[in-house]
């Protein structure tokens, strides 16, 4: 904004208060992106649906509590995949547990055959990711933990909509999280 004065924009109001920082808007942008339509047909799955979806302040936060509501005791160890952003990483390491990485394959899902060959017997948690929007097939998945006694964490930060061919988007995780500003227009929040 300074920079656009000193040059004289044209299309600058001139008479901006620079020394007052405007507030950042907390709420969705309204309009009828932002509203359920009714189409009579058939519609995506969606986690805002699920009738015991709590709301949280964003997706790192899901994922704290998610882990939190584990009742995991401090020590205990989570997976997560190599591909992946500091927000899947500090809710473990703020709960004090063990942190381990673990490879996806070529399509995203976690490689089950190194899973099978190399996860730490003390393993308790899995967190497996629906990335860019893809809802993943994560029965194989889901079978993998069952036998190894892990629960699993389903991030679909980057799939709230969706079905694969197994289940819908956060069918199969003990815990499942997800996060509002990647599909709504949200500053944050959720789920």
């Amino acid at each position: 904004l300074a920079f656009l004065q000193q040059v004289g924009h044209p299309n600058l109001r001139m008479n901006a208060d620079l020394s007052r920082p405007r507030a950042v808007p907390r709420h969705p942008v309204p309009g009828p992106h932002n509203r359920q339509v009714d189409t009579g047909g058939s519609t995506l799955p969606c986690l805002l649906d699920q009738p015991d979806a709590l709301l949280t302040s964003s997706g790192r936060a899901a994922i704290f509590l998610g882990l939190e509501s584990l009742a995991l005791t401090p020590g205990q160890r989570v997976l997560v995949p190599s591909y992946h952003c500091p927000t899947m990483v500090s809710p473990v390491l703020a709960l004090g547990h063990e942190l381990g990485f673990y490879p996806i394959d070529a399509d995203g899902r976690p490689s089950l055959g190194w899973l099978e060959q190399h996860a730490p017997a003390d393993t308790r948690v899995l967190c497996a990711a629906h990335f860019f929007g893809l809802p993943l097939d994560l029965s194989d998945l889901r079978a993998w933990c069952r036998r190894r006694e892990v629960l699993l964490l389903e991030d679909c930060a980057h799939a709230m909509f969706g079905q694969s061919v197994s289940a819908t988007v956060g069918g199969l995780g003990d815990v499942v999280i997800a996060s509002l500003p990647k599909f709504f227009a949200a500053q944050e929040g959720g789920v």
